[in-house]
């Protein structure tokens, strides 16, 4: 999930995707155009419950994108 200043927002990016132990699970979300104020921040929030620890960084990479618009 994407979360602005720590809490969701409206227009924010949501991607909930069952996996399993045999598969990778790719996993992609964006945000509708939000305005943005000085000081305001983004971040990336994941969650697994799978009861073992399952990296974040891979082969295909993690990344977050962000495009300012003036």
């Amino acid at each position: 999930m994407i979360k602005k200043n720590g809490a969701f927002f409206i227009g924010g990016g949501v991607d909930n995707r069952l996996a399993n132990d045999v598969t990778t699970t790719d996993q992609h979300t964006r945000t509708a155009v939000v305005d943005v104020q000085a000081g305001d921040y983004f971040e990336v929030e994941a969650y697994q419950s799978s009861g073992t620890a399952i990296p974040v960084l891979t082969l295909t990479g993690t990344w977050f994108e962000l495009e300012v618009v003036e």
